[in-house]
Parts: structure tokens; sequence; C-alpha cells
């Protein structure tokens, strides 16, 4: 596993501010996040209109469903026009999954991230989505998704 488990207790310390976290429970153990950090480009002139996403989904819940829940809820709760994510390279189902949202690759960084876990540099992989556009698309798989009775 290269990333680390989110513990509840963890979520209850951060300082959420203009940086809502979403969360999908199962008793208490976190199964699913998403996390936007509003407005972080260009320093003191800061775009709260674009939102930076970061989000996971535990193995067991994944392919359910519940990103597209996720994804929903969260733009329907946070008024953003521009969404950006960082994917690691080696990440092929969160390429998958923001293409599917139509989000746009936009470019790679090699070596742009240090990974504690694995004690290497990883490639990182930059996105650009239109919320509107994102949210309409996260909609139409959840509604997929729960039509053929796997949500």
């Amino acid at each position: 596993m290269r990333y680390q488990e989110v513990k509840l207790e963890d979520v209850k310390r951060i300082r959420w501010e203009d940086n809502p976290m979403f969360l999908a429970l199962e008793g208490n153990r976190v199964v699913g996040s998403l996390q936007i950090v509003r407005g972080k480009y260009f320093g003191i002139a800061r775009q709260n209109h674009v939102g930076e996403l970061a989000f996971s989904v535990s193995r067991e819940f994944r392919g359910k469903g519940l990103i597209y829940a996720l994804f929903s809820y969260a733009l329907e709760n946070v008024k953003l026009r521009i969404l950006t994510a960082w994917v690691d390279e080696r990440n092929i189902r969160s390429q998958k999954l923001l293409e599917k949202l139509n989000f746009t690759k936009l470019g790679k960084i090699d070596e742009f991230m240090f990974s504690l876990r694995e004690g290497i540099y990883v490639n990182l992989i930059f996105y650009v989505g239109n919320a509107d556009e994102v949210l309409r698309r996260a909609k139409e798989e959840l509604k997929r998704k729960a039509n053929i009775g796997s949500y």
C-alpha cells in the first residue's frame, strides 16, 4: 500500500477553513474522502474559484460508485469553477476516473513529489476540469451505478 490510511481521529484534528473535506464513513472508519483546497494559486491574490482535489476510496469500496457520490456531494456544496488534481503517474485508476469525469491531462512533472513511505521521488500528472461539467458527469455515473444495482 502506497498511501497512508485516513483515520477519523486524524481528520478531527485538522483546521479546515477554506479546505473542506467530505467523508464517507462505515461506523467510525473513513472509507472514502474528497478534500478541496480552495484558492491556493497565485499567492496573496488567491483564486477562490479554483479548487485542488485530493480523493481516496478504500479498496473494498472501489468500483461501487462511492467516489461519484463524494464528487457530487462536494461539488453541490462548494461553489467552484475550475478543479485541479495531481495524480501519481502509477495510479492508473485515478487517471481513468478523472478522464471519465471530463478532466483534461495538462502535463507531467518527473520526480515532483517525495513519497515518504517508499523513500523515492514520484512523477505526477496534472489534470484540470470545469466544475459544472465534472458535477454533471459524476451525477450521470452515480445514476448509472444505481441503475445496475452496484451502488
